[in-house]
């Protein structure tokens, strides 16, 4: 079968909207290739479903999902993409006790990774978001912005000034040696 009866009959059976998903999808796999060789983790399943948020790791699955909106613009894919892998890293050093990164993030990561698993500890009336102070999330945040800076010249920001700052620095401390 060519190529194009191949893409012809997936549209057909599927839509235009999944064959564009998937294209997205083996887009990324060269990003998560590299991505998986330079943090020292397994390549996973990624896969396209509707989701509230942007992306999710499924830690005890072990696979990535990613929102069809995410799947739209190639640094939006691939930002969510660096940020689930990155949690899969984070689980993966507090697991192994010779793991050669910082034991002070670590230690971190260990210490808010429960909080990930329980979003009603979340719970805010005053319209602050005090997920994105998790260590794990703020890491994973600031990891993907700076891994596209660095390997991809891809600039990407957070739509809050502060928090996109605080990236940076983050960054700084941890990545930047």
């Amino acid at each position: 079968m060519t190529k194009d009866k191949l893409k012809e009959e997936f549209i057909n059976s599927f839509g235009e909207e999944k064959w564009k998903q998937e294209e997205m999808l083996l887009k990324l796999m060269s990003i998560h290739k590299k991505l998986a060789k330079y943090l020292d983790v397994e390549m996973i399943p990624v896969v396209c479903e509707d989701i509230e948020e942007d992306s999710r790791f499924y830690f005890k699955e072990q696979y990535i999902i990613i929102s069809p909106l995410m799947l739209e613009k190639y640094s939006d894919a691939a930002k969510s993409l660096i940020h689930e892998v990155r949690h899969q890293y984070q689980q993966k050093c507090i697991n192994d006790p010779n793991t050669k990164e910082n034991p002070d993030l670590v230690r971190l990561w260990k210490e808010d990774m429960p909080k990930l698993f329980n979003p009603l500890i979340y719970l805010n009336v005053d319209g602050n978001n005090p997920y994105l102070s998790n260590v794990c999330e703020l890491d994973a945040h600031a990891f993907s912005k700076w891994y596209l800076k660095e390997k991809y010249d891809i600039e990407t920001h957070y739509p809050q000034f502060e928090y996109d700052a605080l990236l940076d620095l983050f960054a700084e401390k941890y990545y930047c040696k």
